[in-house]
């Protein structure tokens, strides 16, 4: 799947999140994501309602967190996307916009509705919303986000074994190849395939790129790294 397609079905999941999440809110926006928002200049406004409109067709709760959006964002007037396609260029800034809500939250969780719009993310999916997440903590230290990853890894579908959200070590020996990344950290598991592989991302202070292992030479973390 191309990357772009891939974007877009993670920017669907996370529009579809962040109107669950602000439609259960007791405030429609908190004071953080105003922020964010009103940071935008027109033209980023303008591109950025035109895609949260693309998800609107089929969702009436999104089609409130449009009206609710334009009227805090700075957009052209009758705005028409010239490149309406999504490319998944505003993943990024969904995530940081539903972690400062769930942030907010009492308690601080994602709604039934929201967790539901994550849930049962593929492997590409996966990749992505981690990886992406996992870049904005490990640069910057955001604690929203941290907990919001925490959050759509518990909402992941699980069965025997491995779950998605496990802390685990690896066992070099059982690595099929010298690994080009640290073997002595601590991961997380992000995905679990069903060709008996692993999608594992490092502790984000240390590393936020995804990598992929045998089950096999996965187990559970017992000692500090």
């Amino acid at each position: 799947m191309k990357d772009d397609a891939v974007g877009s079905l993670v920017e669907d999941r996370l529009v579809k999140a962040l109107a669950a999440q602000v439609g259960e809110g007791e405030v429609a926006f908190t004071a953080e994501t105003l922020e964010h928002l009103h940071g935008f200049s027109r033209d980023e406004s303008t591109r950025f309602l035109s895609r949260v409109g693309l998800a609107s067709r089929d969702d009436p709760r999104v089609e409130t967190l449009l009206r609710l959006l334009s009227d805090e964002v700075p957009a052209v007037p009758e705005f028409e996307d010239p490149s309406p396609e999504p490319t998944g260029e505003w993943v990024a800034t969904l995530i940081c916009i539903l972690a400062e809500q769930v942030s907010a939250a009492e308690p601080a969780d994602l709604v039934p509705a929201a967790a539901a719009a994550l849930d049962d993310l593929s492997r590409a999916e996966a990749r992505l919303f981690f990886g992406e997440a996992g870049h904005l903590v490990h640069y910057g230290g955001d604690k929203p986000i941290l907990h919001l990853i925490q959050r759509v890894a518990r909402a992941q579908r699980h069965q025997a074994g491995l779950r998605c959200g496990d802390k685990v070590e690896l066992i070099s020996e059982l690595l099929p190849d010298p690994p080009d990344f640290e073997v002595s950290w601590h991961y997380y598991v992000v995905h679990v395939g069903n060709d008996d592989t692993v999608d594992v991302q490092p502790e984000l202070v240390m590393e936020y790129l995804i990598e992929t292992a045998p089950a096999s030479a996965l187990v559970p973390a017992t000692s500090e790294a």
